[in-house]
């Protein structure tokens, strides 16, 4: 799996004359490639075609594990869905992001689990008082009643 990409200006074949002809992805830092000593890499040509919802025309493997493939997609026409048009934005943050984390849950952080097994526990500990409790008042009856039945000593 390749582990960095970059975005580039497409290098591939035109099949329509659009403002954005499409786009180039390179993949880099792939899988081991033991025969050549070197890491697989890609460069993949992604080119516009209107109502084609992506297919891959050509995939070419080099003589040092570096592939080369052409796609058509109507996604890299630069339009979606009609005459609005893709503008890419570039932003800078200083601080880094980590898309892959989850998200805290809307209890500060907890996972539900953690909050099922408390209730849980929290459940039995009630159960366990009342018939404590019961068990409590039971034998307490059950002592005073005897003790009345002893007046005949």
């Amino acid at each position: 799996m390749a582990s960095t990409y970059q975005f580039s200006e497409y290098g591939g074949a035109n099949k329509t004359v659009t403002d954005c002809p499409g786009v180039r992805i390179t993949y880099t830092n792939g899988d081991a490639c033991p025969q050549k000593g070197v890491d697989r890499s890609m460069v993949l040509d992604i080119g516009c075609e209107p109502g084609n919802s992506g297919t891959i025309s050509s995939i070419i493997e080099g003589e040092n594990c570096d592939y080369s493939g052409q796609m058509y997609a109507a996604a890299a026409c630069g339009s979606i869905g009609g005459p609005e048009t893709v503008t890419p934005s570039v932003s800078y943050s200083p601080v880094p992001t980590n898309t892959t984390a989850s998200s805290p849950s809307s209890s500060g952080g907890v996972d539900s689990w953690v909050w099922w097994t408390l209730g849980a526990i929290g459940v039995v500990l009630l159960i366990v008082v009342i018939a404590g409790a019961g068990f409590f008042v039971y034998k307490k009856k059950r002592t005073t009643y005897d003790s009345l039945g002893d007046y005949d000593d």
